[in-house]
C-alpha cells in the first residue's frame, strides 16, 4: 500500500510542476518500490500445499505481480488515473 500511495504522488508532483512525464530514474524507483514491496508479499504468503485454496493476501499478490504493467500505467502516462474511481 505504501508503494502505491507514494507513487500515487510522484504523477501528482510532475503535472503540478506543469511537466508531462516523469524521468526514467523517477519510474524505475518507483517500479523498485513496487517490486520489493510484491517480494515481501510473496514470501509473507507463500503458496499454499497442493490441492489447498491459496489465501485471499496471496492471491491478491500473485494479482498485483501478473498485472504489473496495468496497475503501473499511471506512472508511464500522465493522462491515467491512480484510480477509476472519480467519486474519490
Amino acid at each position: 500500500m505504501d508503494a502505491l500511495a507514494v507513487g500515487n504522488d510522484a504523477p501528482h508532483t510532475a503535472r503540478e510542476a506543469g511537466r508531462d512525464a516523469l524521468t526514467s530514474t523517477e519510474i524505475a524507483s518507483l517500479e523498485g518500490e513496487f517490486d520489493r514491496a510484491v517480494r515481501v508479499g510473496r514470501s509473507a504468503n507463500p503458496d499454499p500445499p497442493p490441492k489447498t485454496k491459496k489465501t485471499f493476501a496471496r492471491q491478491l499478490v500473485d494479482r498485483l505481480h501478473r498485472r504489473r504493467e496495468d496497475i503501473l500505467r499511471f506512472l508511464h502516462d500522465l493522462t491515467v488515473p491512480f484510480t477509476n474511481n472519480q467519486a474519490e
